[in-house]
């Protein structure tokens, strides 16, 4: 889940905040934005509900949405599928998160 929840944060524009321990006196410095803060900074966890909120409103706004609908075995099994069964796949965090990053990363991985 790391290695997921660091791929979607990086592909929104976030940085991935790696703080450095050697010099946490003057509160917390990013090793990567340079960002500095009083207090550790929790990383999105997308397998949570806040975590999907921000991922599907994020992926709602991008040009490939319409292509993960129709591409993603979640969605585009719905003709053989029971109608509740897809719903409550769109609706887990964990298992959308999972299916953005796969698509994500196949899409990545084809450049």
């Amino acid at each position: 889940m790391k290695e997921r929840d660091k791929f979607l944060t990086e592909a929104m524009g976030e940085c991935w905040h790696k703080w450095d321990p050697t010099n946490v006196e003057q509160g917390f410095t990013c090793r990567h934005c340079g960002r500095q803060w009083h207090h550790l900074l929790a990383k999105t966890d997308f397998s949570t509900w806040q975590g999907f909120g921000k991922l599907w409103e994020w992926a709602q706004k991008q040009e490939w949405f319409k292509d993960f609908c129709v591409e993603t075995p979640m969605y585009s099994e719905g003709e053989d599928r029971d109608w509740i069964d897809a719903m409550l796949d769109l609706t887990h965090p964990d298992r959308f998160a999972s299916e953005v990053h796969e698509f994500l990363k196949g899409r990545t991985d084809a450049t």
